[in-house]
């Protein structure tokens, strides 16, 4: 039988077991369950709160009210039997990672955060750069951009059967966001790494290697915006230890640079590339 994983509000399945009856009103899971997917009562769906609990359950019937419609339409919700409940922990494969991701064009930026989650990055921090785009960057703190990053990155660690869900930290500004950090985590807790192109540094993936990063430790990865980072973020970096790292000779976009980096420290900090080492 195929399963149906959703991730829902993490307060809704606290406490939650076996025989209790859950009533979901999330119209966006809602409109999924009974038009995208057209489930029925009887279907089985596994709910996840995106911090370890799970929930299996039943759909036991289609629920429709009025109440709060202005125009009468019914507003539809859905009744679930849990038939288990638990928590499971995620298997690491590797280092943490944390992206600065600057914001680009905005369907370059949502389908890198959609391959970002895939990726299983930890923490996304969308940054403004000085020269991010500004198609993105005008309504980059808007609720509404923030809401539909949230459902990208929710779609794709459903599809790809993440337990947990990256952290998506507001829009900063590149120091903002540097300086805040580190300020909380500090420098030497974490291997920071900046993307550095056109330049003799050294290849990501023997860095990784050569400096038997353990795992969990947080690898934080700060690339540039089309064009690149200017001069002065790049002093900056330098002044915050950062160390520049290259990911070949070819140019790549934003996007492609962030998931190749992203991929390259999961990699190359799993467990199974330690053994291969020795």
């Amino acid at each position: 039988m195929r399963e149906y994983r959703f991730f829902t509000a993490q307060g809704l399945l606290a406490g939650r077991a076996a025989g209790d009856l859950i009533n979901l009103e999330d119209e966006a899971l809602v409109h999924q369950v009974l038009n995208v997917l057209r489930l029925r009562a009887g279907a089985r769906l596994t709910l996840l709160d995106g911090a370890g609990t799970l929930l299996q359950a039943e759909l036991k019937e289609v629920l429709e009210s009025t109440a709060g419609k202005t125009n009468k339409q019914k507003r539809r919700s859905l009744s679930l039997t849990v038939l288990e409940a638990y928590r499971q922990e995620e298997e690491r494969e590797g280092s943490k990672v944390r992206v600065y991701l600057p914001l680009i064009k905005p369907a370059r930026f949502e389908w890198a955060l959609e391959k970002l989650t895939e990726c299983g990055v930890d923490t996304i921090c969308p940054v403004l750069c000085k020269r991010s785009t500004a198609a993105n960057s005008e309504s980059s703190e808007s609720t509404k951009k923030a809401e539909r990053w949230q459902a990208i990155i929710k779609e794709a660690a459903e599809q790809c059967e993440r337990l947990y869900l990256p952290e998506l930290r507001s829009c900063r500004g590149l120091e903002q966001a540097l300086a805040e950090d580190l300020a909380m985590t500090g420098s030497d807790s974490d291997l920071l790494l900046h993307l550095s192109e056109r330049s003799d540094a050294p290849n990501i993936v023997p860095f990784l290697y050569n400096s038997k990063a353990a795992n969990g430790i947080t690898v934080a990865i700060v690339l540039g915006p089309e064009g690149g980072l200017t001069d002065e973020e790049k002093r900056y970096l330098a002044e915050q230890r950062f160390q520049p790292v290259s990911l070949g000779r070819k140019i790549l976009r934003s996007e492609t640079a962030a998931i190749l980096a992203a991929a390259s420290v999961r990699m190359a900090t799993a467990p199974w590339a330690e053994a291969t080492e020795k």
